[in-house]
């Protein structure tokens, strides 16, 4: 029976370096007959790679120890009989147990029937039953512990854990398998210990079922711990962490260390800076610690624009590659069959490939696609195709008629195939058509990353395929994929090898940081639920029950990660970097590593938080830099001009030449109701009806709102068809209380003596109406919304507005300054409507303004713009001018206070993600 012998090494140096030292001081290079237990794969690399380099030094030739991870050392302590279960079989028994239990030991376990809840649980309860092995326990123990019995309903559940777990052990059973788990504590009773002389190094967590395993050792036990002698008293006998003691244990982070930043961005700069005054002359000699993955796109660019490669040590994942990509999306569009998947499926570089390679007829396939869904906003694609009936939307229609036939035709095996065996050998066929034949070489990174990642899905492919039958996935396709797709997500694909000739600087996880031998460690993201991380939410083992239960728990990593920051403190130059905020702007708490001080200093920490780091943050995209603000291409020199569009420019010349010069637009197919501008367009679509002989001067309340309630009906069956998603309905609903609203103005506008002379007029014959500018020959285009005149003879131009609230048109033309003077334009709509239209009404002033459908009756109203003929006059004026600064080539910046009407014209002008103000139609 062993007792482990406990070897303080102190933390003036690097774990990994004063390891090493140790076992060559102590043991010489001969370490053939000797167990080294690590607690990572990493670890274990690393610390090989140490001892060669000592032996070497020394003049020696290594005669390496068996080197394992931690958790595999219980297996070799215990041995046991029987053919273990892989984890994709686990799974699979876990969930075939689910689907046998009765609905009352479901209900007890808090979930429903359906495929994803199991598979949920699945995962959950395979990791409830390892726990409870590790720590020495079964159901039956669980039961009479006093937490338990005090908690009746408790109990239920956990009787139902322990139906769960016999039908789950049956089903292995029946296949002649065992769970790894299991037979790890059956041998652990039945054997003796094993003659291993085994030195752990650096294993800070404790383990019942390894530490049993170890005293049962005939062997010698030596434990390598990575501190002080004096600190004996923080450490068990096996020489893992206390947790109480490291709880009440205060560590003071020297103020220079650690950096309070703004955000993401921030931080790279920081990481930056801190290398940069560290004097390192090495890459090798720094190291990345990553508390938050989504920090670091921004560190890899930073990294990048010093030339510097971003390694991330602990490799991708398997699900990350093209072949893992497509799959994942091969699975929701089997799922949803809906225009949402199929988007994300045609975005996949490999079908994009395989579409365009049919020719040229489907042309911008994706923009096409765009299109129809920002258009019609279907929930299914084929059947009937929306149109409006223009040319180019039919051809369009045709376009995308054509290559949904061609994506059925190439999933076609897929959708056939029934059964595991049969999806997995047409998913191969499926992937072999989209990959067509290629030559791969390991030595190009990239290349072996899909190599690698190929060689994991044949494998797991081939799990598949050998499954018994009675826990082989279900018949639909979706779910046989979406397994492949989970299990690719737990493979990684491990890094290339580090060209020498390529400066590389590796990214770490939390746990990796103790055994690497960088001199120089940044941590960023030291923020609460990143380090430590936040326990998974667990409706069986909650937090408060594993501490009752003695079971692992959240002191008991926070104690962990308590002792690692402390090693690296005292190892190393360490730098912890903490932002305020995420990338998406969520704010952040401090770690409470940074807080482990005592009561007296705790406000001075605080502060140094509170203070730290007040910068706005730049939220969303980042901007692009001021070179992005330039024409693109040579600078036409148009003779045209919107109405509309010197509002654009006025706001945003950038977005102007943008829509206006090269006619681009928005496209999301992630839309799913209308937007403020769709909205707009099917209340204009339906407020034509007015303009009708029988509505034009009709008063008649009952027959106007008939005639708009059918007019809405048409216009929302012709662009969303008989199956309108459920948003869409709803705002069809709302269009329709906007227009009730709307038809008593209009019936007050014709008992005043007006009546309707035109509805979407424009110049005859579409033609534009010459405009002086100072520098040549200029034209005006536009349409008016609704145009009327009075029995007296005036006329009147008015624009729908369909906002939520009203708002004055002299307003929204013109600023006022101090005293009432009119300030700098910021539209000329109106005004140049007169211009516009001066065929039809003369030289005389017309009413100008805004009819406003709102959101509610006090919203809903006429407001005209106050304006005489001086005020015509200088918004003339005012067109020429910019007409001439249009033509000029320059693009000057946005006017001040702009606020952009979507995230994505906020970043094209550069102001990160602003606040939106609200779309008007």
């Amino acid at each position: 029976m062993a007792l482990v012998d406990l070897k303080f090494l102190g933390w003036d140096t690097p774990p990994l370096t004063s390891a090493a030292e140790w076992l060559l001081d102590n043991l010489g290079s001969d370490m053939s007959s000797l167990v080294v237990a690590l607690p990572g794969s990493r670890a274990v690399r690393s610390l090989r790679l140490a001892l060669l380099r000592g032996a070497q030094q020394r003049g020696a030739t290594l005669l390496a120890p068996n080197m394992v991870t931690v958790g595999s050392l219980t297996d070799l302590l215990v041995g046991g009989e029987g053919r273990v279960a892989s984890g994709l079989v686990r799974r699979l028994c876990w969930e075939r147990a689910l689907v046998q239990a009765t609905e009352q030991d479901l209900g007890c376990l808090a979930i429903h029937g359906d495929v994803q809840s199991r598979s949920g649980l699945a995962v959950q309860v395979r990791g409830l039953h390892a726990d409870l092995v590790a720590a020495g326990m079964d159901v039956d123990q669980v039961l009479k512990t006093e937490c338990i019995q005090a908690r009746p309903q408790e109990a239920v559940r956990w009787r139902a854990v322990g139906r769960l777990q016999q039908a789950y052990r049956k089903i292995l059973a029946s296949l002649d398998l065992v769970d790894p788990h299991d037979r790890r504590q059956l041998a652990l009773a039945q054997q003796s210990g094993a003659d291993l002389d085994v030195i752990l190094v650096g294993i800070a967590s404790q383990e019942p079922l390894r530490n049993a395993a170890l005293v049962q050792c005939e062997g010698r036990v030596q434990h390598l711990v990575f501190a002080p002698e004096s600190l004996r008293d923080l450490f068990d006998a096996q020489g893992c962490v206390l947790t109480d003691a490291w709880l009440q244990r205060e560590h003071i982070v020297p103020g220079e260390k650690w950096s309070v930043v703004s955000d993401p961005k921030a931080q790279a700069q920081r990481v930056m800076a801190i290398v940069a005054q560290s004097g390192v002359t090495q890459d090798s000699e720094v190291s990345i610690g990553i508390g938050d993955a989504e920090a670091v796109p921004e560190l890899i660019a930073a990294l990048a624009e010093d030339g510097i490669e971003a390694r991330d040590a602990a490799g991708q994942s398997a699900a990350r590659s093209m072949e893992g990509s497509l799959i994942k999306l091969l699975a929701a569009y089997f799922k949803e069959r809906d225009t949402r998947s199929l988007a994300d499926l045609w975005r996949h570089p490999w079908m994009e490939r395989s579409l365009a390679g049919e020719g040229s007829f489907f042309g911008d396939l994706l923009a096409d696609l765009d299109s129809y869904l920002s258009k019609h906003l279907p929930h299914k694609i084929g059947g009937s195709w929306l149109t409006d009936g223009y040319r180019s939307q039919i051809s369009r229609n045709d376009r995308l008629k054509k290559a949904l036939e061609r994506t059925d035709e190439l999933l076609l095996p897929l959708a056939n195939a029934q059964g595991a065996d049969t999806v997995c050998a047409a998913l191969r066929e499926v992937l072999g058509t989209l990959l067509g034949e290629q030559e791969f070489d390991l030595e190009a990174p990239a290349q072996r990353a899909q190599v690698m990642s190929l060689r994991q899905l044949g494998t797991i492919l081939r799990d598949l395929e050998d499954l018994p039958a009675g826990i082989s996935p279900g018949n639909p396709t979706h779910e046989v994929l979406q397994r492949v797709s989970e299990e690719l997500t737990e493979r990684m694909i491990a890094p290339a090898p580090l060209d020498v000739n390529t400066p590389a600087v590796d990214l770490l996880g939390w746990l990796e940081l103790l055994f690497d031998p960088a001199p120089l460690l940044v941590v960023t993201s030291v923020v609460e639920g990143a380090i430590p991380a936040s326990p998974s939410p667990d409706s069986i083992l909650p937090e408060a029950l594993r501490r009752e239960l003695g079971f692992e728990n959240q002191e008991d990593r926070l104690a962990r990660d308590l002792f690692t920051a402390e090693v690296l403190d005292h190892s190393r130059e360490t730098h912890w970097i903490t932002p305020r905020v995420a990338a998406q702007g969520d704010p952040f708490l401090p770690s409470r590593l940074m807080l482990r001080v005592s009561p007296s200093t705790l406000p001075a920490q605080v502060r140094r938080w509170s203070d730290g780091g007040k910068v706005t943050p730049t939220m969303g995209l980042v901007p692009p830099p001021p070179s992005a603000c330039q024409r693109l291409g040579s600078a036409r020199y148009p003779d045209v001009f919107s109405v509309t569009g010197f509002r654009t420019w006025l706001d945003a010349p950038y977005l102007y030449h943008l829509q206006r010069e090269l006619g681009l637009e928005q496209l999301d197919d992630r839309n799913r109701e209308l937007t403020p501008s769709a909205f707009g367009n099917l209340l204009h679509k339906s407020l034509e009806v007015l303009g009708a002989d029988e509505l034009r001067a009709c008063a008649d309340l009952g027959k106007i709102c008939a005639a708009l309630h059918e007019a809405l009906a048409d216009a929302a069956r012709v662009s969303f068809g008989p199956d309108a998603l459920p948003a869409v309905q709803l705002q069809i609903e709302q269009a329709a209380h906007r227009l009730e609203n709307f038809a008593g103005v209009h019936a007050a506008r014709v008992q005043a003596g007006w009546r309707v002379e035109q509805v979407e007029w424009s110049p005859k014959e579409g033609r534009s109406v010459p405009i002086a500018a100072p520098d040549g020959p200029a034209h005006l285009r536009g349409r008016i919304d609704r145009i009327e005149r009075n029995q007296d003879g005036r006329w009147a131009l008015l624009d729908y507005k369909t906002g939520n609230s009203k708002k004055s048109p002299n307003g929204a033309h013109r600023a006022k300054n101090d005293g009432d003077i009119a300030g700098p334009w910021r539209d000329l709509q109106l005004p140049l409507y007169a211009h516009l239209a001066r065929e039809l009404t003369g030289e005389d002033v017309p009413e100008l303004g805004y009819l406003w459908l709102g959101k509610d009756a006090s919203e809903t109203g006429l407001m005209l713009l106050k304006c005489d003929e001086v005020y015509l006059a200088e918004a003339y004026e005012k067109a020429g001018e910019l007409i001439r600064e249009i033509r000029s080539g320059e693009l000057p910046k946005p006017r001040d206070n702009y606020k952009p009407y979507s995230h994505m014209e906020s970043f094209l002008i550069g102001q990160g993600l602003a606040l939106t103000e609200e779309g008007e139609g």
